[in-house]
């Protein structure tokens, strides 16, 4: 099972030790990649199934929507924002901190704060993210957090399950599924 980092943990360790107890013959594997990755290993095999941001064009992934999230800005204390509203146009006065999210997001970010945007850093991974904001002086944008009011709302950022349409496991995949679909 493969999932990007800050899926396994804010989501999915619960449901691979449900998983887990109730199939206690299963043998699992756990890896955290990029999506690109993941999608690579459910097509050639050595991955049963997935969990990303961005779902995956291929005709041989079956794509399951499997939670929604909404983004929030955050920002280090220090910043004292709280008393004020930020606009994305302005974003370049303050230390921003750029988490490429995928898909909606990418369109709604560069359309809100420019295509020219340049972020202070840019990262790939959220609990690094989380540390240089709090360490930094810093603000970005992370899923289900403090409440920001945008120009436009950001879109809701959406979970897909994938998995590879000719897996022989396909019973046993369709099992983990339906746990994660009803928990």
């Amino acid at each position: 099972m493969g999932g990007v980092h800050s899926i396994w943990d804010y989501y999915l360790y619960s449901y691979v030790e449900q998983f887990q107890a109730q199939f206690k013959k299963v043998a699992f594997r756990l890896v955290t990649d990029h999506t690109g990755n993941i999608t690579q290993s459910i097509l050639d095999g050595t991955t049963d199934l997935g969990v990303v941001y961005s779902p995956p064009q291929h005709p041989d992934i079956e794509i399951i929507t499997w939670k929604e999230e909404t983004f929030k800005l955050i920002a280090s204390k220090e910043l004292n924002l709280s008393k004020h509203q930020v606009n994305l146009k302005g974003l370049n006065k303050y230390s921003f901190i750029y988490q490429e999210w995928g898909g909606e997001f990418h369109d709604w970010f560069h359309k809100e704060a420019g295509k020219n945007f340049l972020p202070s850093l840019e990262v790939g991974h959220a609990h690094l993210l989380l540390e240089l904001v709090s360490n930094n002086k810093a603000m970005c944008f992370i899923l289900d957090s403090i409440q920001y009011k945008a120009v436009s709302p950001p879109p809701i950022q959406k979970l897909y399950i994938i998995y590879s349409k000719k897996n022989s496991k396909k019973l046993l995949i369709q099992g983990l599924v339906n746990k994660l679909m009803h928990n």
